[in-house]
């Protein structure tokens, strides 16, 4: 898998992803993204130097997901998807341990954190076969950190 900075044109389908029933069910917010909404965050999303973001490719040259990590102080927060026709693939693991190097290298020794729900079981083995570790959890969301570990 590649990652492939996310653009402009990527933006319909990111907008078709987001809105997916499921993709909804798993976000902490579940009201449908209306399309200017989705636009105008899209562009600002874009500009903002704190935040990397991107699609990940497949060997095929398919679109299987997009990954976004946002820097808040010395945390790279995460949010993920993948396509809804590529889910129960691997992708989610794979687009996860693909982003590491490219924070690391933007954002230095950061920890990245990741916010699940806790019936979203196929986040948390994403999550978990990473080497995130849970750090907190509520009935309402877990939360999982990674720190970078040097060899």
């Amino acid at each position: 898998m590649i990652l492939k900075q996310v653009d402009i044109k990527d933006a319909e389908l990111l907008f078709e992803w987001a809105n997916d029933p499921i993709t909804r069910m798993n976000a902490f917010s579940q009201k449908k993204i209306e399309w200017n909404t989705h636009l105008e965050w899209i562009k600002n999303k874009l500009r903002d130097v704190d935040c990397l973001f991107y699609v990940g490719i497949n060997e095929d040259g398919t679109s299987v997901g997009t990954i976004r990590v946002d820097r808040k102080g010395n945390e790279g927060i995460i949010s993920y998807t993948v396509a809804p026709n590529k889910r129960g693939k691997g992708y989610g693991t794979q687009i996860l341990h693909e982003v590491e190097q490219s924070v690391y290298e933007a954002f230095g020794d950061i920890v990245l954190v990741g916010e699940v729900k806790p019936e979203n079981t196929s986040s948390i083995c994403c999550f978990l076969k990473n080497n995130y570790t849970e750090y907190d959890e509520s009935d309402k969301r877990i939360l999982f950190k990674k720190i970078r570990t040097m060899v």
